[in-house]
């Protein structure tokens, strides 16, 4: 095991920032609930209402996608959410802000230039408790190895960061068996002929 730190505060959206900024995220939203359509919206349920609509985007678009979203409260006691996404490629928007919409509030869109810049803007306010929400879908698997070096536990209050793997230790390392793993083209391939 490597050493490790505990990292909290302003240290801890930076970590957080680091390691979002890491994925060529192409999509950026805003997920705002509007009192008239949906009243009270507290913290969890704003979380449950962010997770189902990513989950109906990837139905939606016909794809996997990988997404990472915070939600928080905005100045005004509101809550609301910010999401990441990539994988979707050149998509129309429409029919998921009109799936938002029809049951939330509102959903503003834009397209992410800068993948560090927007990570650190989504992370901000995990410093007050808040926690950032990872997709476990293969879509993140492509970015495998720019992720490799972090270690990360608990997504919430507090993170642990071992130093950056050296490429020796990187190459040795083995990821810990997932559940739900399902089955990749290759491995299925590789079954198939017996190699």
């Amino acid at each position: 095991m490597g050493e490790y730190a505990r990292v909290r505060g302003s240290e801890l959206v930076n970590a957080w920032g680091d390691f979002l900024g890491r994925i060529p995220w192409e999509v950026f939203f805003t997920l705002t609930f509007d009192p008239q359509r949906i009243f009270p919206v507290g913290e969890k349920r704003a979380g449950r209402e962010a997770a189902w609509w990513v989950g109906h985007v990837a139905c939606i678009l016909r794809r996997p996608i990988g997404w990472a979203y915070v939600v928080e409260r905005g100045r005004g006691g509101m809550w609301h959410a910010h999401m990441l996404i990539v994988g979707a490629g050149r998509s129309s928007w429409g029919a998921a802000i009109s799936a938002w919409e029809a049951r939330n509030g509102h959903a503003h869109v834009g397209e992410v230039w800068r993948s560090p810049g927007i990570a650190m803007y989504t992370s901000k306010d995990v410093r007050h408790g808040g926690e950032v929400v990872l997709s476990d879908t293969s879509t993140l698997e492509r970015y495998r190895n720019a992720l490799k070096p972090m270690v990360l536990v608990p997504l919430h209050a507090e993170l642990s960061v071992s130093k950056p793997m050296s490429p020796a230790d990187a190459a040795g390392h083995q990821e810990p068996p997932r559940r739900n793993d399902r089955p990749t083209t290759e491995s299925l391939a590789r079954n198939r002929t017996g190699n």
